[in-house]
């Protein structure tokens, strides 16, 4: 089976410290290098990178939040044509705790958006949420 491609990326707001932001991401995904780029009055923070280890901690915060039902349902509704799509709310992980969101506009500050692609998504939650 082939490694999975995974990407983050977040907005950073006007209102927003940059490094805050990169923070609640490396909460979640320690493993990530993120870059910026910058859009008018925007910056979105991103990281891209392949492999299970990118998604280790991920995992042991789902198992200490005793949220691994919900987040297995959750995400497996989300598969499809091999790409993983889910949200987090930034707020939750900048205290290094994991919420998933159904739309961004669901936290006033967006959310961490994570791309999965590859084979074996179905495996790769159960392997998360275990």
């Amino acid at each position: 089976m082939n490694e999975p491609r995974i990407k983050v990326e977040a907005p950073v707001y006007l209102t927003e410290d940059e490094e805050k932001v990169a923070e609640a991401i490396k909460n979640i995904f320690p493993k990530f290098n993120l870059s910026s780029t910058q859009y008018d009055d925007l910056t979105i923070l991103h990281g891209e990178g392949s492999g299970r280890e990118l998604l280790e901690k991920l995992r042991m915060v789902i198992r200490s939040r005793r949220i691994r039902a919900a987040a297995r349902s959750f995400m497996m509704q989300r598969i499809n044509n091999g790409i993983l799509v889910f949200l987090l709310n930034k707020q939750a992980a900048s205290v290094g705790k994991v919420s998933f969101c159904e739309n961004a506009q669901e936290t006033p500050l967006g959310a961490i958006k994570v791309t999965i692609r590859g084979e074996g998504l179905r495996e790769l939650v159960e392997w998360l949420t275990e």
